[in-house]
């Protein structure tokens, strides 16, 4: 009985890890199919990476967190920590929401503005992420690093895109 358990969490576990980032990913993607002639109007900071890379550098971020994700569900934990995996678990689809505010907003709204507003929003809830999931499992925390110092990256580029627009 207790291997059918396991095989049902796992199955679960694996489809919410795989389906929500895609989910997340196609929202970013649908919104900016969509907007393709209005960015393509704005004024772009000369840092702006080549249009071709966000796609991968995406897909790349969302394994990581993916993965971290995994970890931090595999790690066994004393019954004191399992308050902190159930904030971490939490953390991770709050975090999750913000990062889809910010296409919907930018992309979906077309507004550089509300945007640039909501990152900080962004930049904490991967810091309270950060800062909980090292309690559990460093690794799986040097797996969201990058994906911070993107954020950061994304909101210097929001920034200066609203400026100069």
């Amino acid at each position: 009985m207790k291997s059918g358990y396991k095989f049902t969490k796992q199955i679960l576990v694996g489809s919410i890890i795989i389906l929500f980032p895609l989910m997340l990913l196609l929202i970013g993607l649908n919104n900016f199919q969509v907007n393709v002639d209005w960015y393509s109007g704005l004024n772009m900071p000369s840092i702006i990476p080549p249009r071709w890379i966000f796609t991968p550098m995406w897909i790349v971020l969302y394994l990581m967190i993916a993965t971290s994700v995994v970890i931090i569900l595999e790690t066994k934990v004393k019954k004191t920590n399992k308050k902190d995996k159930i904030i971490a678990i939490s953390l991770f689809i709050i975090n999750g929401i913000f990062n889809a505010i910010y296409s919907i907003l930018f992309f979906g709204m077309k507004s550089i503005l509300l945007a640039f507003l909501e990152q900080p929003f962004l930049i904490v809830s991967v810091l309270l992420l950060i800062w909980c999931v090292y309690r559990i499992n460093k690794i799986a925390t040097y797996l969201l690093i990058p994906y911070l110092l993107w954020v950061c990256f994304g909101t210097v580029l929001t920034g200066i895109t609203l400026f100069i627009n």
